[in-house]
């Protein structure tokens, strides 16, 4: 296919959602056409005739929850800020009759974007790991230099499937890779989620102390690069 931004299938495979020429497709394993959404991608920010709306990222989040990514792409190719879109269904699931695609935009939820940090037409920037259990989501931006990981959560009220962004006070509950004392950038370069954990217990090494034995909880590892040092980082949550 031409002029695909993103593409990402379905948890069992047997879908394939692709965003291309300002519009969400669904495809079978067979690549036929099952349900077509039209998107109205429009600037957040500045003058609309500034800027068009380019897909970074797709992410097939749950059977009625697929996650776009997107910046805002100027006349010269540079890249600015960054929108989430969360494109749901209110009966749990995109190919029911009576189901109709609603949208969520969420701008600004990286507060620590910087634009050139990498250059443009380097994507997709979006991390995004979605732990079931939880019904939970981590997510993260390549260009976000600082602040890195921000946290959705489905609410359980009369919209069940609705995505919520959950603010937690305390810093020392949130992963976090700090910058160095000279304010140079700090750029995550890898984000996953280590879900056996949660069932048994899991051997760590972290430099030359010797292995830990944690209990089961998520583990997640977070990969940052400052110029010419790289930094893992470890947590666990509940």
């Amino acid at each position: 296919m031409d002029n695909v931004d993103a593409v990402d299938c379905s948890a069992k495979d047997d879908y394939i959602a692709v965003a291309r020429d300002n519009s969400l497709s669904i495809l079978s394993s067979k690549l036929n056409e099952r349900l077509h959404i039209a998107l109205s991608l429009q600037p957040w920010t500045g003058e609309p005739n500034d800027f068009s709306v380019k897909v970074d990222s797709l992410r097939w989040v749950r059977r009625d929850c697929i996650v776009l990514g997107c910046f805002q792409l100027t006349s010269d190719g540079m890249e600015e800020s960054y929108l989430l879109q969360v494109i749901r269904t209110r009966d749990g699931e995109f190919f029911l009759a009576s189901s109709k695609a609603v949208l969520q935009s969420f701008c600004d939820v990286f507060p620590g974007i910087v634009d050139d940090i990498i250059p443009a037409g380097c994507g997709p920037h979006l991390f995004f790991s979605y732990l079931e259990q939880c019904k939970l989501a981590i997510a993260d931006n390549r260009k976000n230099a600082d602040q890195h990981i921000i946290l959705f959560s489905w609410s359980l009220g009369e919209e069940r499937n609705e995505a919520v962004l959950v603010d937690i006070d305390r810093d020392n509950w949130l992963p976090r890779i700090e910058l160095q004392e000279n304010g140079d950038d700090n750029s995550i370069l890898g984000l996953c989620t280590d879900k056996v954990s949660m069932h048994e217990k899991v051997k760590v090494q972290l430099g030359v102390e010797e292995q830990k034995d944690l209990s089961p909880f998520c583990i997640l590892f977070c990969l940052s690069r400052r110029k010419d040092v790289q930094c893992c980082l470890c947590c666990r949550t509940n």
